[in-house]
């Protein structure tokens, strides 16, 4: 097992999910994609140890909030489990918990697809045609199918860095994922209903990672997902939430 140090993939995290506008203050990355309605694309990943120094870490939420604000968009603040005096000013600030986060690993991903019927191959990229098809497929409404295209979108800026895995059953859209540093993050999954409980995720997870370490992200509260990872050999590596200012 591969022991990787909870920044280390937070910040591969954040790579995964680019966005065309990006500062650096102070240690603090801080990204705005107007466009794209992922909070992943539009949040601020904080230096280490910030709320070690309360008042350099004020000035920096004072900027950046000035600057989120000039781009029509909240403050969002990616606060990992470590930093408790970071969470504690914020709390002060009155910034409000949003959609805590469990980072999930297997390290290697190695489990075996019980679904022996199922061929998976995989591409190297994903571009918006790949994801209006699969927000075709999985998309439960509009909504939930402009946001796999939006992802699709940003995934293209990737290059090969992106993975796309496709489940040939019946021609089914799988799932995508991007690679960085020996590491597969996997943010997109969806199974048709009809191939549900049959090793279809097994199978293009095992397509994707390719025997290598994987990681993903889930919300705490989402039980279908963190079973389904959890029983797939998935363990949690470590948790974060976000602190969000009202809207601007």
């Amino acid at each position: 097992m591969v022991s990787t140090p909870s920044r280390v993939l937070d910040e591969i995290a954040a790579n995964a999910t680019p966005a065309p506008i990006t500062r650096l203050v102070d240690g603090w990355l801080a990204k705005c994609a107007p466009g794209l309605p992922f909070r992943r694309a539009n949040a601020v990943l904080p230096a280490v140890g910030a709320g070690a120094d309360p008042a350099r870490a004020a000035a920096v939420l004072d900027e950046l909030a000035g600057w989120y604000r000039s781009q029509g968009l909240r403050l969002i603040i990616q606060v990992p489990s470590t930093d408790p005096d970071l969470d504690a000013l914020l709390a002060e600030r009155g910034m409000e918990v949003e959609a805590p986060v469990d980072v999930l690993v297997a390290t290697p991903f190695a489990g075996r697809s019980t679904a022996p019927d199922v061929e998976v191959s995989v591409s190297v990229g994903v571009d918006a045609v790949w994801a209006a098809e699969y927000g075709a497929v999985h998309g439960h409404d509009a909504v939930s199918r402009a946001r796999v295209e939006a992802y699709g979108r940003m995934l293209a800026d990737l290059g090969p860095s992106a993975v796309a895995a496709v489940a040939r059953r019946d021609g089914e859209l799988a799932g995508f994922g991007v690679r960085e540093r020996g590491w597969l993050g996997v943010f997109g999954m969806g199974t048709a209903p009809a191939h549900r409980r049959r090793g279809v995720a097994r199978a293009v997870l095992g397509a994707l990672a390719e025997g290598g370490d994987s990681y993903l992200q889930v919300e705490v509260d989402n039980a279908p997902a963190q079973a389904l990872y959890r029983g797939l050999g998935f363990t949690e590596s470590h948790r974060y939430h976000y602190r969000v200012s009202a809207p601007a």
